[in-house]
């Protein structure tokens, strides 16, 4: 990271092009894992709450379907299960979210 600033320092003092661009390009990068990241973030928390939740309200066999689902889920492989999900959904970037989302 240091040194990307010291490359995004250099180019605002000397404009270079390839400076410039190398930098704009980690710009935009480092937007697009941000927004990768917050989403899925996003996407985990409410679907975790919402199941939170309904285990909560709807006691009985709703409950222990919902824990005996988190049981199998925790079970697996994180990396595992993200391939299974985008194998499942097919390449792209939301299928990706959903993937690191679950």
């Amino acid at each position: 990271m240091q040194s990307l600033h010291k490359l995004c320092e250099y180019a605002l003092y000397h404009k270079t092009p390839a400076n410039t661009r190398q930098c704009a390009r980690a710009g935009a990068l480092s937007r697009l894992s941000l927004f990768i990241g917050l989403i899925s973030v996003a996407l985990s928390l409410s679907l975790g709450v919402f199941l939170g939740l309904l285990a909560g309200f709807l006691r009985g066999f709703t409950e222990i379907f919902i824990m005996r689902l988190m049981d199998v889920m925790l079970a697996l492989p994180s990396l595992l299960l993200a391939i299974a999900v985008v194998a499942i959904l097919g390449p792209g970037l939301i299928n990706a979210m959903y993937a690191i989302a679950i």
